[in-house]
């Protein structure tokens, strides 16, 4: 059963209209993973868990996933982040948190931190502020500053954001994570690199080259459909004007690490750090 419904995935995006091939895509999925999350909420009674329909639009509907593979991805980046974080930190903030996928893991394994999180869709947002304890949300627009102007953080995760910002906006978004950061902070975020290439066109990857980024212009900022793609050498050239590269992992060589995205990890700008590539 699952072919099926994947090759009607598929068929649907080229045929309809993106809104209406969205919604065919998630009834289809709603329908593949019925029985899965049935088991999945009978056997964990105690579990706060999203609506369906948001986790159909930020990652899959799929509550077996959205646990397991939330807390996967923070244990694989946790021995990137650590050997950077300062021994000093104090504040932490998930930004582009969605329903707290990867927040509450965060929170658990780094539990001395002040948490922070922030997301442009104001019913997500209020969801988590109803249901998950110890973290301070708050609903960010499409363009900076970020909603927390107050605080300066040692640690800001960007999970599958810069993936989904409009060209237009990446270095307005650079500068303000570098601004909200302590001076000992950094920065994790993630970005489409070459093992998404295969995604574009011969065309849509030379303006790629040029550019640093391409952006397909497909449904609204932020959105799962909306998706932009980075040329690593290029990227880091304009990561630069604002903070220090201090890793970078290709995806394509660390395919099992998140799924292929790239990583970065950089700090507030220095004229006395070099960086490092991995």
């Amino acid at each position: 059963m699952k072919q099926p419904q994947s090759y009607l995935i598929r068929w649907g995006k080229h045929i309809l209209p993106s809104s209406w091939a969205n919604q065919v895509r998630n009834q289809l999925l709603y329908w593949r993973y019925a029985d899965k999350n049935r088991r999945f909420v009978a056997t964990h009674p105690d579990l706060n868990l999203p609506p369906l329909p948001f986790l159909a639009e930020i990652f899959k509907p799929d509550y077996t996933a959205y646990v397991e593979q939330g807390s996967a991805t923070v244990a694989a980046i946790m021995p990137l982040i650590k050997p950077y974080l300062s021994a000093n930190a104090k504040n932490a903030l998930d930004w582009g948190c969605g329903t707290g996928r990867l927040t509450t893991h965060l929170q658990k394994l780094l539990e001395s931190l002040d948490w922070y999180a922030c997301d442009v869709r104001a019913d997500m947002i209020q969801w988590n502020q109803n249901n998950l304890a110890h973290i301070n949300f708050a609903i960010t627009q499409q363009e900076p500053p970020l909603p927390f102007q107050h605080v300066k953080f040692d640690l800001i995760i960007g999970f599958s954001v810069f993936t989904h910002i409009p060209a237009a906006l990446q270095q307005a978004w650079l500068n303000a994570l570098s601004e909200n950061l302590a001076d000992d902070g950094i920065v994790l975020f993630t970005t489409h690199g070459s093992a998404y290439q295969q995604h574009l066109s011969t065309k849509q990857q030379s303006v790629l080259a040029e550019l640093g980024c391409w952006d397909n212009h497909t449904g609204n900022a932020g959105s799962r459909s909306r998706a932009i793609y980075h040329h690593a050498s290029k990227f880091h050239t304009i990561i630069e004007q604002y903070m220090d590269v201090l890793s970078w992992y290709d995806g394509a060589k660390y395919p099992s690490l998140i799924g292929g995205q790239d990583i970065w990890i950089c700090k507030k700008k220095s004229r006395n750090c070099g960086t490092e590539n991995d």
